[in-house]
């Protein structure tokens, strides 16, 4: 969905204006919430995507390693470790709030709003949602592995007791923020005009995708790992060639940026700017084009049962479980999804009218208000309606 957003702008809706034919360059309308509404949709959908693979869990560390561990493999003290059910449930109720909060403000879902105000108001409460969820997601994974971790018989489980030597969902975090931070510089360089706004922008996508390839290189030092030493060989290859694709999708971000800054400067009067702005942002679609398989190679590389452990053979009431977790769970991210989406075609040259417009988003933001109240229902011990847990007394998504 979100390729097709940008097939859209790259299409005709992204030509800028440029100092042609002696016209003055005259950059077209902000656009920033568009942006972080498609951004926040494929950052839900890829940890929906997360979710659904949990089936492929690793065993836990042996008993001897420190417990748990943090988002970069470091041993965090037990009393400093929030609960995942507490932080699920802390989650949701956040997303309440911004339904609420949106229907209350109106035009802060409308995407890509008439002043510069309302638009920065749309992109900041799709941030918001998206973070939300996000986290809500990463909560039930954590739940959900935490849960069959403590169902498993010693009988089933102690032939498959490899040492986790890689924090998949570390790595997996990282993988999104990348794929996820090349849509939004590719999708801003589509629509950017050049202005201070759009600049800044860019500037901060910039910065969360080198974030994201911090964390990433990061999470891909195993600090155990037996066998062959191909194996370290091989992941750190492949998260070399994540940085080399990184490394030149950024110069050709700012090769546009020094583009764009011309063209608002006047340019060269023998130039044309609108031809030369579109042959710097084909180098970075091509540029983001060429991370994409190379994240995928990360991917799977950390996939393998040499770094994170032999998968679990589930008993029944995990698998019936982990069933319930996700199905109480993708609701919520599907409905956010839904609703980002729908914000950032709020105002595309072909929308409804915008009376059409608030009340799809109204009932969009309805469908997210009621999934998210009835899996709260579920995490809260004694809501009616809660399914009785196969294991008493665990503490962990017992009502899922």
């Amino acid at each position: 969905l979100c390729h097709n957003k940008l097939s859209m702008h790259h299409s005709g809706a992204s030509q800028p204006s440029g100092a042609v034919n002696g016209q003055a360059f005259r950059p077209p309308r902000r656009q920033s919430s568009r942006i972080e509404c498609l951004v926040g949709a494929q950052r839900v959908q890829q940890a929906a995507e997360r979710l659904l693979l949990c089936s492929k869990m690793w065993p836990p560390p042996p008993p001897t390693l420190p417990m748990p561990m943090s988002d970069t493999g470091q041993a965090v003290s037990p009393s400093r470790v929030e609960p995942s059910d507490h932080r699920a449930r802390r989650e949701l109720a956040n997303l309440r709030l911004l339904v609420e909060e949106a229907r209350r403000g109106g035009r802060t879902m409308l995407a890509a709003a008439p002043n510069d105000e309302e638009d920065e108001a749309a992109a900041d409460f799709a941030r918001r949602l998206q973070m939300s969820c996000v986290g809500f997601i990463e909560s039930v994974y954590r739940s959900v592995y935490s849960l069959i971790s403590q169902q498993q018989p010693q009988s089933l489980s102690e032939d498959h007791q490899q040492q986790q030597q890689l924090n998949r969902l570390a790595v997996a975090r990282a993988c999104d923020g990348l794929l996820a931070s090349a849509l939004g510089l590719e999708l801003s360089l589509a629509l950017s005009s050049g202005s201070g706004p759009d600049d800044r922008q860019l500037e901060r996508l910039a910065e969360q995708l080198g974030q994201s390839l911090a964390e990433l290189s990061k999470a891909g030092r195993p600090a155990r790992l037996g066998g062959d030493p191909a194996d370290m060989e091989a992941l750190q290859l492949a998260v070399r060639c994540a940085s080399a694709a990184v490394a030149q999708l950024l110069h050709a971000v700012r090769c546009v940026r020094a583009a764009l800054a011309s063209l608002g400067a006047g340019g060269h009067p023998k130039e044309d700017p609108a031809a030369a702005l579109e042959e710097l942002r084909s180098r970075v679609h091509l540029a983001v084009e060429n991370l994409r398989p190379a994240v995928a190679t990360v991917l799977a590389v950390s996939g393998e049962s040499r770094f994170s452990g032999r998968p679990f053979r589930l008993t029944d009431e995990a698998k019936n479980g982990r069933a319930r977790a996700l199905g109480h769970a993708l609701p919520v991210a599907l409905c956010t999804a839904e609703l980002l989406t729908a914000m950032a075609g709020a105002t595309e040259q072909q929308a409804s009218p915008a009376q059409q417009q608030r009340q799809r988003l109204n009932q969009l933001a309805e469908s997210l208000n009621a999934a998210c109240t009835d899996c709260l229902a579920k995490l809260l011990p004694g809501q009616p309606g809660a399914a009785a847990s196969p294991v008493a007394g665990d503490g962990r998504l017992d009502r899922l």
